[in-house]
């Protein structure tokens, strides 16, 4: 015996209207992720830096790349390869020849001086290696050092100062001959001649080594019975030069025995 079971028509009124509620879902659930999609714009890339990109690519450029070669995000450049060259030059330094030698004169008028000799610097060549990346340089050193002349001081002739002057005096000078003597000897033994001076010993010791501005050096050798105190007379060899020279005032570099 079977028993066939059937649905009434209530059960199969229910039945249509569920599944037509599961259909009216499904398709306002697919039309309202479409309308979603369409409002929302779409997302951006990921936005980087300046520094993480440029960080980034050069991580993909060769060893010893400059940084203006690599390119930037979303850009390409052409890489040249880096020329060094080495090359070597020569030049040359002159250097100061330092202070001049001076001698002191007694035949010069105090802080005169005369240039007996001039200076020369020094000459030195240089040998010079320069490494160049393109065309610019990125290393100097020098391999080579040559002395082509050696530095000359100047060789020079100063008159006495008063530094070396033991007193300077400050005197009332004549001149006479040896004929207008009417000896040719002096008081201290000497000739008369150019470059013996008649003093005061009181005042300047016989023997004594003078300089006299014009004169030249000179010795205190004779004296004089006008010549006393600040009087000094001048030995000359004619009678010309003793008038020409007349009466002057004078400064005496004592320069000592």
């Amino acid at each position: 015996m079977s028993i066939a079971y059937t649905r009434s028509p209530r059960h199969r009124t229910l039945s249509h209207v569920l599944m037509l509620t599961m259909l009216f879902m499904s398709c306002s659930a697919a039309r309202s992720e479409a309308v979603y999609a369409q409002a929302m714009p779409s997302a951006p890339p990921a936005a980087q830096t300046p520094s993480a990109a440029a960080a980034r690519d050069r991580s993909y450029a060769p060893p010893g790349t400059p940084n203006s070669v690599v390119p930037a995000t979303g850009m390409t450049a052409r890489l040249e390869p880096i020329r060094v060259s080495s090359q070597t030059r020569v030049y040359k330094q002159f250097r100061a020849a330092g202070a001049p030698v001076v001698h002191l004169s007694e035949r010069l008028a105090p802080s005169a001086r005369y240039v007996v000799k001039a200076g020369t610097p020094a000459e030195i060549a240089f040998t010079e290696r320069v490494v160049k990346w393109n065309d610019t340089v990125v290393e100097r050193h020098v391999v080579g050092r040559q002395v082509l002349r050696k530095a000359s001081p100047a060789l020079v002739l100063a008159g006495l100062s008063h530094a070396v002057a033991a007193s300077v005096l400050t005197l009332v000078a004549t001149a006479y001959t040896a004929l207008s003597a009417g000896s040719s000897s002096t008081a201290s033994g000497r000739r008369a001649l150019r470059g013996v001076v008649a003093v005061d010993p009181h005042l300047i010791p016989l023997g004594t080594r003078l300089y006299i501005p014009g004169y030249g050096r000179a010795v205190a050798g004779d004296t004089g019975g006008a010549i006393y105190g600040h009087r000094i007379d001048l030995c000359m060899n004619s009678q010309r030069e003793a008038l020409s020279f007349g009466r002057q005032t004078i400064k005496v570099y004592v320069l000592g025995r």
